[in-house]
């Protein structure tokens, strides 16, 4: 298989997605199945517009990103918990399965599943030239960045310490977080991003606008404010990214253009 053509299939499919379904920069392929599958089972009902085949498609393409992050995450902790000493017979009951012969042949098969790579290696480039683009905006507007951050902390006592319905986690821990990053000696802007942008999830992303937290007190109005700025710098994030991965994509579409006709 061709791991370029691979490549653009996966990022295509990827943007396709997010662009249905988030507009954050970079949204784990796990929660844009459970989109997809969320709509898919909203379209059944009679009447409902039916969801493209391109958007089912391009579901596919990501479940085997999904599987194989999956799979290599089960590789390393058999191999972990093997390492310490647990039995097959634990780890067969900890998987499910019916002996340990199953749960050791299950972990060879993965293993040299992994060994072989061919499918992780366009997704690993895609995931990591995401990932350095990502790095390289926060750099570039790292002024910016810090300003949005401030901001949020400020007014971070209007926002009450709940999180959505049926969340083990509420938004107020990542506000810790980002206090100690923003606090660090050489504050990395990189790192400030990300936990802004798991901060926009909470407080700016539901099924159900009713289930957003609410900021109150003296200072919610600015709190509404610094929401409103973290939602605009992650959208200003998405698209700078998207633009240069798309423009990446189009160049080695024309590479291979060029080479095909020589």
């Amino acid at each position: 298989m061709d791991e370029t053509n691979t490549f653009d299939r996966l990022e295509a499919a990827r943007a396709l997605l997010a662009g249905r379904y988030s507009h954050e920069s970079y949204v784990p392929a796990l929660r844009l199945l459970q989109d997809a599958m969320a709509e898919l089972g909203r379209a059944s009902r009679p009447g409902d517009e039916p969801v493209p085949d391109e958007v089912l498609l391009a579901a596919l393409t990501v479940l085997v990103e999904a599987r194989e992050k999956l799979d290599s995450f089960e590789v390393g902790l058999v191999r972990d918990v093997r390492a310490r000493g647990v039995s097959w017979d634990r780890v067969a009951r900890a998987q499910n399965l019916r002996t340990r012969q199953s749960a050791e042949t299950r972990a060879k098969r993965l293993l040299q599943s992994s060994r072989t790579g061919r499918g992780d290696v366009a997704a690993r480039r895609a995931e990591e030239l995401r990932e350095r683009t990502e790095k390289q905006w926060a750099v570039d507007h790292a002024g910016r960045v810090r300003e949005v951050a401030a901001q949020l902390l400020d007014s971070a006592e209007a926002w009450p310490a709940a999180g959505k319905p049926g969340e083990a986690i509420d938004h107020t821990y990542y506000f810790g977080i980002l206090a100690r990053r923003c606090a660090a000696e050489i504050p990395d802007p990189a790192a400030i991003c990300e936990t802004l942008a798991s901060v926009r999830y909470k407080l700016a992303i539901a099924s159900d606008p009713a289930d957003l937290p609410v900021p109150t007190g003296p200072r919610a109005a600015e709190a509404e404010e610094a929401r409103r700025a973290v939602v605009e710098l992650m959208t200003q994030r998405r698209r700078a990214v998207d633009t240069v991965i798309e423009e990446r994509a189009r160049a080695r579409t024309a590479k291979q253009a060029a080479s095909a006709k020589r």
